[in-house]
């Protein structure tokens, strides 16, 4: 059973040579109206509450843990 958090949870930045990535826990609640095993679009995962700068994707749908948004954002993003 997964644990879920109280609140939507954001985890440090981390990157690698081409992306910055960041994972958020949602809590059950939210988790309840995420469209299953798909990619959201922006205005999907911001309705659902979620705050990140412009240029975050989300890219992956973790199938162990479907409860976290794992999001993306090119490392020479400029607005």
């Amino acid at each position: 059973m997964p644990k879920f958090p109280k609140e939507i949870e954001y985890s440090d930045t981390y990157c690698d040579d081409v992306y910055y990535y960041r994972n958020v826990r949602l809590p059950q609640d939210l988790y309840k109206k995420i469209p299953r095993g798909k990619i959201m679009n922006e205005e999907v995962w911001r309705s659902l509450g979620i705050k990140s700068s412009k240029g975050w994707q989300h890219f992956c749908v973790y199938k162990p843990e479907p409860f976290i948004v794992m999001l993306r954002k090119p490392i020479n993003f400029q607005c």
